[in-house]
């Protein structure tokens, strides 16, 4: 009988449990059969908005998402959520998703980072205004956003003392 050190059978079921532990985009798509992420939409869900910014970039790589920031703005004083708790929320309120997020690529001697913020802003629980980048090789990234004049005015200052609120895109 071998005799292993005490505590190194929790140490290995630890180490297997994070090494199979899926992303919400995962989870979303193995309970979603045949969804593809077709982002940004009106009219798009929380739990999809979340998982449609977990989506892989086209490079074949992952946009490593450093954090999120979920308010229901409709209340008082906003309430914070995790992105762990996206689907025990009422899908019906109003919420604002803050996302930081980064991407790095190395082609042969070259490194390529860039970090950029994105906003959605759901409206009764739909997507009515976002500001969204579309990530691409060499982390390249497209602006596009919509509907910041429907932002309600609490939202609006949020975004502009956090310098995310962009008023006009620059040029292609």
């Amino acid at each position: 009988m071998i005799r292993l050190p005490r505590g190194f059978l929790s140490i290995l079921l630890a180490l297997a449990f994070v090494g199979c532990a899926t992303s919400y985009y995962d989870t979303y798509r193995e309970q979603h059969s045949g969804w593809h992420p077709d982002f940004p939409r009106e009219d798009v869900g929380l739990p999809e908005t979340i998982a449609s910014v977990l989506a892989p970039v086209p490079s074949g790589g992952r946009t490593p998402t450093r954090r999120f920031e979920i308010f229901q703005t409709n209340a008082s004083p906003w309430r914070e959520f995790r992105d762990a708790q996206v689907d025990e929320v009422d899908q019906t309120e109003d919420y604002l998703v803050v996302v930081y997020s980064g991407c790095s690529y190395q082609d042969g001697t070259y490194y390529y980072s860039n970090s950029f913020n994105a906003w959605y802003y759901l409206l009764g629980g739909k997507l009515t205004a976002y500001s969204h980048f579309h990530p691409s090789g060499r982390c390249r990234i497209t602006p596009e956003a919509a509907g910041d004049d429907l932002l309600p005015l609490p939202v609006r200052h949020y975004l502009e003392r956090k310098g995310l609120l962009i008023s006009e895109l620059p040029p292609e």
